[in-house]
């Protein structure tokens, strides 16, 4: 028996990502760390993210993790949110993580 041959979808559209409000919600730690200007605000109203985000054991799931789960597990009192999304909206574009 011969495989079947199947034709190309004609009705597939590429998907594209949804870009979402730039949130203290919805951005992972590696993504705010790799933007400067905005791993400055975060670690500014959460001094102690900077020091749990280079524990070497929690490298892997800086991807994973807000910077709202990273403190939930022992890195200080949680940041007043509501103050660094504002600070995030401030922001240049260029400047803002990429989502």
């Amino acid at each position: 028996m011969d495989a079947p041959t199947y034709p190309p979808a004609s009705l597939f559209e590429q998907p594209e990502p949804v870009r979402t409000e730039l949130s203290i919600y919805n951005v992972s730690v590696a993504e705010i760390k790799a933007a400067p200007k905005a791993w400055e605000v975060v670690t500014r109203h959460a001094p102690m993210l900077k020091m749990a985000a280079s524990i070497d054991f929690l490298q892997p799931h800086l991807g994973n993790f807000t910077a709202l789960d990273l403190l939930a597990f022992g890195g200080g009192p949680p940041p007043d949110a509501k103050k660094i999304d504002e600070e995030f909206r401030a922001l240049p574009e260029a400047q803002k993580p990429s989502q």
